[in-house]
Formats: structure tokens, sequence, C-alpha cells
């Protein structure tokens, strides 16, 4: 899924989850949340932004080629590791730290969210313990794997999870 998409939905569903099951969310949970779908994107932004501004490549190679060596994707594997994410969840929540389950979750759902939106271009979700990556049969882009039917499908559902989130933050910079 596209980074905004994670951010949006998984804010939607942590708000209602946390609500619902803990105690009500308290200061820095909006923030924590998003970080949490952020960081599994995260290194894919500075590795762009390197061969992008630093050493310039043209765009074929950094997707291309550069994007699949082992030592990139060694590293995006640490950030889109479920094991690490769990372990992380387990901890905050032996510990009753609401935010550390905030964020450990939030991860999650970003890992989970793309665990099968990813034909050619996933990651080893879970690293350390194996090196597996699914391929998918649907892409959330690649309109030769049904990107065409789930990208807007995608959009429709940051749509409605929009409209709530609107509505639920009363202060004009959390909307």
């Amino acid at each position: 899924m596209n980074t905004n998409s994670h951010l949006l939905i998984n804010l939607f569903l942590l708000k209602r989850l946390f609500k619902k099951h803990f105690e009500e969310p308290g200061p820095w949970f909006t923030q924590v949340v998003l970080l949490g779908a952020l960081l599994p994107d995260l290194p894919m932004f500075g590795f762009y932004a390197y061969y992008a501004f630093i050493d310039p490549q043209p765009e074929e190679r950094i997707w291309n080629t550069l994007y699949f060596l082992d030592s990139w994707q060694v590293f995006f594997n640490c950030f889109n590791s479920l094991p690490i994410f769990i372990l992380l969840l387990c901890a905050g929540l032996y510990a009753k730290k609401q935010l550390v389950s905030a964020f450990s979750l939030s991860s999650i759902l970003h890992i989970l969210g793309d665990l099968f939106l990813h034909v050619d271009d996933g990651h080893a979700h879970f690293f350390p313990l194996s090196n597996f990556v699914l391929h998918s049969p649907v892409s959330y882009w690649d309109k030769h794997h049904y990107g065409n039917i789930f990208a807007p499908l995608e959009l429709l559902a940051v749509c409605v999870v929009s409209f709530f989130l609107w509505q639920e933050y009363k202060r004009w910079y959390s909307k």
C-alpha cells in the first residue's frame, strides 16, 4: 500500500482498538501511531534520497538494480520484520506501555498490509528468522497484477477513514 494509506488506515483502526480494549488513548498517541505506520517505509525514502540527490542514479537503475542489492534488502527487512515488532509489542503489553504497544501495532499493521500486495518487490517479513519473501499475485500499484483494481479500492478506503478522522479531530492542525 501507499505510505499515506498506511498512516490513515492505521490511525483509524488503532484509535478504535485502543478505545475499546485499552484505556483512552493518551497524549502522543496519534504521533506514535503515525510514526509506527511510517517506519517500515522510512528506509526506502532514505535509500531513494541518497541515489536521487547524493549519488545521482537513473530512476531505472535505482528501482531495478540498486533496490534489489542484498545489502539494501537486509536493511529494508530489519524495518519490515514481523518478529522484531511482535517482540516489541509483547514488551509493551507486558510493561503496560500504551505508546510502545501502539507504535509496534501500527508497524505490524503496515507490514501485514504490505504482505499480500507486493509481487516482486516485497520484503522478508519474517527476518531474521527467515529470508522467505512472499510473492503475491496482487500488487498495490502494478496494473499487470491487479493494481488497476486494488488502487481504487485503496483510495476508497482512505477516503472513508479520512472522513471519519476529519470528524474526530477538533483542532485545525490535527485535521
